[in-house]
């Protein structure tokens, strides 16, 4: 299946805190690219637009040092620690539909796992 690539810097408080790459399977979710998604959640496309029903995800958590180009999009300081996290999101009929890969600023993140 082909996929097609949402590459976000995500904001918070105008703070860049995370890059997300995200492959999604174009089959499910034909045209995804469409969106905005500066202004619109990428869950909530895929369930109300796509009437997809996402069910579970597996993640790893790992910890790294910020390649320049992640230094220079996060705003960090050159070398900084970096959370990395590899996440599975499947549908509630067992189909993977996203995987995510983020890196995310170690100084300004903490993870909660369900």
């Amino acid at each position: 299946s082909a996929l097609v690539y949402l590459r976000r810097l995500r904001l918070g408080d105008g703070i860049p805190m995370a890059i997300q790459t995200c492959p999604l399977v174009h089959a499910i979710c034909p045209g995804i690219l469409a969106f905005d998604f500066e202004r619109q959640s990428l869950y909530r496309v895929l369930q109300d637009e796509f009437h997809l029903h996402l069910s579970t995800c597996t993640a790893m958590v790992e910890t790294a040092i910020a390649s320049e180009e992640e230094s220079r999009l996060l705003q960090l300081p050159s070398p900084s620690a970096l959370l990395v996290t590899d996440q599975i999101t499947y549908l509630d009929n067992g189909r993977a539909v996203e995987f995510l890969h983020g890196i995310y600023r170690g100084d300004r993140f903490r993870f909660r796992i369900n």
